[in-house]
């Protein structure tokens, strides 16, 4: 059992603010619960769930809400293709330093 968290990588590989604060969330949880945590690249995922909602019925703050939950899912199950096709566990552990793209395989 673990966590995986989405690191926010700019399309050019590189790291923003917005990075640093997920992995400093990903220490912290780390240190809360003692599980293995996994950053993992989240770029385009809130792009995906846009695609996959495609609807205009919903209020603008039930649509944020169901966006963001629909983001991590799609999340996850980019975590767990990728484990799968590569057959090894993916991303990043907390321990590495920001990288970028190229870091998130180890």
């Amino acid at each position: 059992m673990g966590f995986v968290v989405g690191l926010p990588i700019h399309c050019d590989g590189q790291e923003s603010q917005k990075s640093q604060e997920s992995r400093a969330f990903a220490r912290w949880l780390h240190d809360e619960t003692g599980l293995p945590i996994r950053l993992f690249d989240e770029r385009f995922s809130t792009a995906a769930a846009k695609e996959r909602l495609r609807t205009g019925s919903m209020t603008r703050k039930k649509n944020k809400k169901r966006l963001d939950a629909v983001a991590a899912l799609v999340l996850l199950e980019s975590f767990l293709e990728a484990c799968r096709y590569h057959e090894t566990v993916m991303g990043q552990s907390i321990e590495q330093s920001g990288g970028g793209a190229d870091a998130l395989e180890d």
